[in-house]
């Protein structure tokens, strides 16, 4: 058998779908979040707070790096690499905030 014949034999979708009503969900994207993780932990989701984070640089390229998540709330997010990869080694944290509480995220650079 091969590869692909062994991948299209897998259930996709196995269970049903959590439902979701974007007109029930809370105003702040962070709540929302939030919510979804402490769920995730709940059922023992195994790191569930790593994640990958892509983005596109100036340059239109685009690059992505597993984070782990250190703080949310609604001044921003916190994520930390592991200080020895490629990209720990080429910054030790990336951030984004809301300098006005109810205004819109703000990228801020990547700084050593």
């Amino acid at each position: 058998m091969s590869v692909r014949e062994w991948l299209r034999g897998l259930e996709v979708f196995a269970g049903p779908l959590a439902d979701f009503d974007p007109a029930g969900a809370p105003a702040e994207p962070v709540d929302l979040f939030l919510g979804w993780l402490g769920e995730a932990v709940a059922v023992g989701v195994p790191d569930a707070h790593a994640m990958t984070l892509s983005t596109i640089g100036e340059d239109g390229g685009s690059d992505a790096r597993v984070l782990i998540l250190k703080n949310v709330d609604g001044d921003g997010w916190q994520f930390a690499v592991h200080a020895h990869s490629p990209k720990g080694r080429l910054h030790n944290r990336l951030r984004y905030e809301r300098p006005d509480r109810h205004g819109p995220w703000e990228r801020h650079p990547l700084w050593p």
